[in-house]
């Protein structure tokens, strides 16, 4: 029998994966997945939410401070060499995002590192990203 918790995390879960099913059916054509992800930053080590927009056409993930931001902070580019996984490693720590973790290795020899709110989140990105995720 489900405790209130246990439901609580499943209808957090759910209501989660219905906001990526309805990004991934409202977005245009030209943009696979867009939502907020935590991304860390490369000198201080710290997380900070970034809008990202996948385009799959350009091999590209761009991010933003804000969804209504013009202008792109930053750029992902993938190409049949990129990795990018689903960690197993929650390198996030904190126990919420067990299993939300993303690794991203770039030609460039960039790593990204990002979380998103949910499991299954986590796993619309990296299929998203096409043969390259896994």
């Amino acid at each position: 029998m489900a405790s209130n918790g246990s439901s609580t995390m499943v209808g957090e879960m759910e209501s989660s994966l219905e906001r990526v099913r309805r990004q991934l059916s409202s977005t245009s054509s030209r943009h696979i997945l867009q939502g907020p992800l935590l991304k860390r930053s490369d000198t201080l080590k710290k997380w900070n939410e970034r809008w990202i927009i996948l385009d799959p056409a350009t091999g590209k993930m761009e991010y933003k401070v804000r969804r209504s931001d013009t202008a792109v902070r930053g750029m992902i580019v993938f190409d049949s060499t990129s990795t990018v996984t689903l960690s197993p490693t929650n390198f996030h720590g904190l126990p919420k995002y067990e299993g939300c973790c993303v690794y991203i290795g770039t030609p460039q020899k960039r790593e990204y590192f990002l979380c998103a709110e949910t499991p299954s989140a986590a796993r619309a990105w990296c299929n998203s990203v096409g043969p390259a995720g896994s």
